[in-house]
């Protein structure tokens, strides 16, 4: 894990939800232990990944990754 995650950036793709919020918080610091940055990804509009999908397809999904992963 060290090597996959040293100078990395690692997006966390928890839930839309409490649980996925304390999950990222929980998972960060492990991550960030090795030498990642971690960055979380929420799904907005939807209560998961899954959800969104469905919800609003394949092109957007991908237009609200790229948005999020490539905006820095």
């Amino acid at each position: 894990l060290p090597r996959f995650c040293f100078r990395k950036t690692v997006f966390l793709g928890f839930d839309a939800d409490e649980a996925g919020d304390g999950a990222s918080e929980v998972l960060a610091p492990k991550l960030e232990s090795f030498g990642a940055t971690c960055k979380r990804l929420r799904p907005e509009g939807a209560k998961d990944w899954n959800e969104f999908l469905v919800r609003f397809g394949r092109h957007d999904l991908a237009h609200f990754v790229d948005s999020r992963v490539f905006s820095d």
